[in-house]
């Protein structure tokens, strides 16, 4: 389980970033007097920006959680990072 202190982190880092897009979007989309299919792909990539934000704080998150010595390698004996 992460800690109170890294998911705060993570929460403020994921909504500044949707604050961001949503922004962006409205000035992209609604500002230019776009057409629905051209809305649909640019929320697309929008959709696209979000999921790459979410999944780099999933993976920080799961770091973040990662608890004693790492594998060792084979070869030399130390620890892996």
């Amino acid at each position: 389980m992460i800690s109170a202190t890294v998911r705060e982190r993570l929460r403020e880092r994921f909504l500044a970033k949707a604050k961001a897009v949503f922004e962006r979007s409205l000035e992209q989309g609604i500002a230019q007097g776009m057409d629905l299919a051209q809305i649909e792909v640019v929320v697309g990539e929008l959709k696209g920006e979000l999921s790459s934000v979410w999944l780099e704080c999933i993976v920080e998150a799961h770091v973040q959680d990662q608890t004693g010595p790492g594998s060792c390698c084979e070869r030399c004996g130390r620890e892996m990072r």
